[in-house]
């Protein structure tokens, strides 16, 4: 319903400048009544992205939008009504978790399904600009295999992160670099992987990869829910090298700083034993930025946006910062105070 608008950071960081910020802007899909049947979205949404014409893709685990079919992925216009240009036909036989724009326009999507409209295609696929799918793209994830990340490298090769134990019958522990035709590049060594999810993942301008989840070690070495690859796959064991990560609890998106700076966010209450809530800045080196200080924080961060500003928007769980109310979003200034100015009333009545 109206509320797809806060199922994305992306999508929000777009349309401030329509209305004060944080309230509602009614010009989007205005023909969405809020109460009929069939109307807006149908089922969740987990992931949107832009394209540079301003058009929004988003998907997830839906139907129809505003009453056109539309299975787990549409194109919406700029102001929030149906692109028909783009038809995904039966779209993805499950939930779609993530959508990386390329710079020719082709789309990828990754999630926890096994068929693109009626083409058997395992957790990742690539779709043309009109939502059909690319042939000359092929997954090697089997049945079992779930793709929750996809990071886009300057190259042109492909980080997926997730839970999968092979892909193409090699063994690579949850994560893996591909081509751009879809198949493994054997020069990206992850050894054994991580022991458990990857929930996301993202690239320095270095080229060096972040990965965040809920795992333990990789390749054997411990590493509490974070880590950082060389750009072969290997550890960097400069990243962190004597801190204890987050603990027990996960970290569900990380965002590369320009400055080498790295944002975390999560369902984490420390940070190599210092009180963290939700939402950390580290150094280059992985150590605790003491100067990024969230007090309380907002503990369950699930998504984040950075602006040009340097201000930062955040969704999630979460239904306070630093002990203000906000619920499930919230934009925050770069030393991590809370920006009082964008002001989202009662918010989202269930997580972002």
């Amino acid at each position: 319903m109206r509320k797809l608008l806060l199922v994305s950071l992306l999508v929000l960081t777009q349309f401030f400048s329509f209305a004060q910020p944080g309230t509602l802007d009614p010009t989007f899909n205005p023909t969405d009544a809020g109460f009929g049947i069939g109307d807006g979205i149908t089922g969740p949404v987990h992931t949107t992205a832009i394209q540079p014409d301003g058009k929004i893709l988003v998907a997830g685990w839906f139907h129809s939008y505003d009453g056109t079919n539309r299975y787990r992925i549409a194109r919406l216009n700029i102001d929030g009504s149906l692109d028909t240009t783009f038809d995904p036909g039966y779209g993805a036989s499950g939930t779609i978790t993530s959508i990386v724009i390329q710079p020719d326009g082709k789309i990828l999507i990754g999630g926890v399904f096994m068929y693109y409209h009626t083409t058997r295609q395992t957790a990742i696929a690539r779709l043309n600009p009109d939502g059909s799918l690319d042939a000359t793209f092929t997954s090697g994830l089997n049945e079992f295999g779930t793709v929750s990340s996809i990071s886009l490298q300057k190259d042109g090769k492909i980080i997926i992160g997730g839970n999968f134990p092979s892909y193409n019958g090699t063994p690579q522990g949850d994560i893996a670099r591909l081509n751009p035709d879809g198949s493994l590049d054997a020069s990206f060594n992850a050894g054994t992987g991580t022991n458990a999810f990857v929930h996301t993942t993202a690239i320095q301008p270095d080229g060096k990869i972040l990965i965040g989840g809920n795992f333990t070690e990789y390749n054997g070495t411990p590493c509490s829910r974070l880590a950082r690859l060389n750009i072969d796959g290997s550890l960097d064991l400069t990243f962190n090298a004597t801190g204890g990560g987050v603990g027990s609890d996960e970290v569900f998106t990380i965002a590369a700083l320009n400055d080498g700076k790295i944002l975390i966010g999560g369902t984490f209450s420390y940070y190599n034993l210092i009180p963290r809530n939700g939402i950390a800045r580290l150094n280059a080196d992985g150590t605790l930025d003491a100067s990024f200080v969230n007090m309380t924080g907002a503990y369950g961060v699930r998504t984040l946006a950075l602006q040009n500003d340097s201000k930062i928007i955040i969704g999630g769980d979460f239904t306070a910062y630093n002990g203000t109310s906000r619920n499930r979003i919230a934009r925050i200034n770069a030393d991590g105070s809370l920006d009082a100015s964008f002001d989202p009333g009662t918010g989202a009545d269930n997580r972002v």
